[in-house]
């Protein structure tokens, strides 16, 4: 299932999540909120002069081990871990884990 079948799936849903107390949120009115989802898989620090001298087939080490989980982040916020998956000709993550945010947030 590709991710475009996904969101076609999440998109054409029919469940209905409308909490049956009275004055509540219906949250089927934010289902279409659009979110900007990333997937980091390291960073490094560089200088100018090291980011100047990038050419092709130059690599970057990235702060991250082979095995190491990425993180999914949303609006910029890391809110779950995973790995890296092949999912036919494309690259896909796994959750592996969900961040529980601190109460204080």
């Amino acid at each position: 299932m590709t991710s475009t079948d996904l969101k076609n799936k999440k998109e054409n849903s029919t469940i209905d999540k409308t909490d049956k107390k009275e004055g509540s949120f219906p949250l089927k009115a934010v289902y279409n909120i659009p979110l900007e989802v990333n997937i980091v898989l390291g960073s490094r620090k560089m200088s100018v002069a090291q980011v100047l001298d990038i050419k092709p087939n130059s690599i970057i080490e990235l702060d991250r081990k082979e095995n190491e989980p990425v993180e999914i982040h949303i609006n910029g916020r890391c809110v779950a871990y995973g790995e890296v998956i092949i999912v036919g000709d494309k690259i896909g993550v796994t959750i592996t884990s969900i961040v529980i945010p601190d109460s204080s947030e």
